[in-house]
């Protein structure tokens, strides 16, 4: 793609040397052994890359960032690349190109995406005075799916599952809570996979996942009010009680994907969900009218349709779709960072589903407007994404649109959040405009989203991935924590112990692409794990829709480095407060510095505080004697529930381990 840069003077000395140095390197002649040196990160750029790995028949890139802006454009304007594999052959060279301003960050491109041999890579990057390659990444056909399902789905759903005095369903997030928009979103993202995949998969996984939609669902039909259609906010046993319209919304949506996908495997279930999802609709007309929105309605009409065939549902979907194919504009529309739709589902389901329909023609005169819009993007922003985009007053979403090559989204909310919810949603629209269109630009508008939480985002803050040694403000990490790739850290507190590591995604960046520990960007939710699973299996699909792909390799949890637990606890109370001095070991029985360590304990309850404002945790990491301290209020406690110090930081590249608890009761705490 190319993209206006005459105002860039390229220094001759710079061009000459970079040209001179690619003529002598020839793909496939030579090996590199890639010296220890080279870094994926120093002070000045940070290579941005899809930690995850890539998919074979995809996009893949690696962009180069300028860390600061305001630094001479003319340093490193012609790095020299190498892509390396394994045994130390280099597959292919080539020089990285300048590729404009992205949200103020000067960015170089290095495309390699028609290598087409499975294995595994790194690239060397080389400037004046400039050495750098990435860390070593995967690539083969249905990547994504042979690394994630696993661990996004199974092991996800198996470590989530919430015993019977909290009404089964999942954990949600990071803490007790179990929403219904949250279950709805991960039962989509279930039935996708499933769907998709169910040849793939072995026996044993194609149980776990039934088991899993199973569990979702249950719960699901358990907070659908068999009297008004109206779905609770989480189950009557969990805290954080309320109402949220979204509940009943995606809850009814979910129930009609379900009954319109298993009607023919589970009749009698099939059945009784989407008499629930009747009432769900009818609910949110008479009550929530304004909330809902024009691709919910196609969607959930359309799902009634497959089940039913109501041509009146039928009709209904295809007005919501005329009214979304006639005034749909990314441009000025509300992007909200939390929005979980693929706003041109139905269109593209419709469009593949029937043929002979007389608004065809208008589905595809839309398909190739939005098309557009996209590639105008892309066109503009080196990522390859849409970003989101928020009303707040004067600076619209149309005038963040148009100031995309200076000023970072705004972020939606008090938190300013960038939510990985849009990108993941916006992976299904690029798909079926790339399959309504034939246009394969698109595809790299799938990758681009998809990329974007797998790593290959604008980098993330040092200090927030496990990295020691780097002398760089970025580092390149995925949102996917949970594998053997670098990740960000999640947010540290966790209200559920978890048994073992986990597959799961955090909330994205706030404004100007900072992640921190603010719990919008690092909490995990079983929403975006959701819309992942369904995200890889569709741009999978597009790249092999002919293929198939192996079934994952199902591996015990990766255990790096010193495997942790807590060893001791003394308690010390002062005056009124009760001192914990948590110790921890590793393997080997040794004092263990920089562990994460969680104290959670209940707190005395009060006469008309929510239940879940009495749930309380701690954390602190241990120093160079393997020890912390934290201090507990004696007025927090309440005497009959015991403190539990648990070693929860399973996704610290050194420390991964399951988490070892110690739990202490009252008699211990107050002897």
């Amino acid at each position: 793609m190319g993209r206006s840069f005459t105002w860039l003077v390229i220094p001759l000395a710079v061009a000459l040397l970079a040209g001179a140095a690619c003529s002598r390197l020839q793909e496939g002649d030579e090996t590199f052994a890639i010296p220890d040196t080279y870094v994926a990160a120093d002070e000045t750029y940070t290579l941005l890359y899809s930690t995850i790995g890539y998919d074979l028949g995809g996009t893949k890139r690696v962009l180069i960032r300028l860390n600061d802006p305001d630094a001479p454009l003319s340093v490193g304007l012609a790095f020299q690349w190498r892509l390396v594999a394994e045994d130390g052959r280099v597959v292919k060279v080539g020089n990285a190109s300048y590729d404009g301003d992205a949200w103020g960050i000067p960015i170089w491109i290095a495309d390699f995406s028609d290598v087409d041999a499975p294995g595994t890579y790194r690239m060397a990057l080389e400037a004046p005075e400039v050495t750098l390659a990435t860390d070593a990444f995967p690539v083969e056909e249905f990547l994504l799916f042979r690394r994630t399902f696993v661990p996004v789905a199974l092991d996800n759903a198996e470590v989530r599952a919430a015993p019977i005095e909290d009404d089964n369903g999942f954990y949600d997030d990071t803490s007790i809570e179990g929403t219904a928009a949250a279950h709805g979103e991960f039962l989509m993202g279930l039935l996708a996979v499933y769907e998709a995949r169910r040849p793939s998969m072995t026996d044993a996984m194609r149980q776990r996942t039934r088991a899993a939609i199973s569990r979702a669902l249950d719960y699901l039909l358990l907070l659908s009010d068999p009297a008004t259609g109206e779905f609770a906010h989480t189950a009557p046993t969990r805290p954080y009680q309320g109402f949220d319209p979204d509940d009943t919304l995606v809850g009814t949506r979910a129930l009609a994907r379900y009954a319109a996908e298993f009607q023919g495997e589970d009749p009698a279930t099939a059945d009784r969900a989407y008499r629930r999802a009747r009432m769900g609709e009818e609910w949110i007309i008479e009550n929530e009218e304004d909330s809902y929105s024009v691709w919910a309605r196609a969607a959930i009409a359309y799902d009634f349709y497959r089940y039913t065939s109501d041509e009146d549902q039928l009709d209904l979907a295809a007005e919501s779709v005329r009214e979304i194919a006639e005034e749909y504009d990314l441009r000025t529309m509300d992007r909200s960072s939390y929005d979980t739709s693929a706003h041109i589902e139905t269109m593209f389901r419709m469009w593949q589903d029937l043929p002979s329909h007389p608004d065809r023609p208008l589905w595809e005169a839309a398909a190739l407007g939005i098309g557009e819009q996209y590639a105008e993007f892309m066109e503009r922003n080196p990522f390859d994404v849409i970003a989101p985009g928020v009303d707040e007053g004067d600076d619209s979403p149309e005038v963040q649109w148009d100031a995309m090559e200076s000023e970072p989204p705004p972020g939606d909310g008090p938190d300013a959040v960038v939510g990985n919810e849009w990108f993941l949603a916006r992976v299904a629209d690029a798909v079926y405009l790339a399959r309504m269109t034939d246009d394969d630009a698109l595809a790299e508008a799938a990758a681009g989203s998809l990329l974007w939480v797998s790593g290959l985002n604008t980098g993330i803050d040092v200090a927030r991935v496990a990295d020691d040694g780097v002398e760089s403000p970025f580092v390149a990490a995925s949102f996917l924590t949970g594998l053997d790739s670098r990740a960000v850290q999640t947010h540290p507190d966790w209200q559920w112990q978890r048994a073992r590591p986990i597959g799961t995604i955090v909330g994205g960046f706030r404004r100007a692409f900072v992640f921190d520990d603010n719990a919008a960007a690092s909490v995990p939710s079983i929403v975006r794990d959701g819309l992942w699973l369904k995200a890889v299996v569709l741009y999978e699909d597009l790249l092999h829709p002919a293929g198939r792909a192996d079934h994952p390799v199902e591996t015990a949890p990766v255990i790096v480095g010193a495997q942790m637990r807590v060893a001791s606890v003394q308690s010390e109370t002062l005056e009124d407060q009760l001192a914990l001095t948590v110790d921890v070991v590793g393997s080997d029985g040794e004092p263990l510095r920089g562990a994460f360590v969680t104290v959670s304990w209940r707190a005395t309850a009060v006469e008309g505080v929510p239940v879940e404002a009495t749930i309380l945790v701690t954390t602190c990491e241990t120093q160079d004697d393997g020890s912390c301290i934290v201090s507990i209020a004696t007025d927090d406690l309440d005497g009959e529930n015991p403190i539990a110090a648990v070693v929860t930081n399973l996704e610290h590249e050194d420390y991964a381990t399951a988490p070892s608890a110690e739990t202490f009761g009252e008699q211990w705490l107050f002897d």
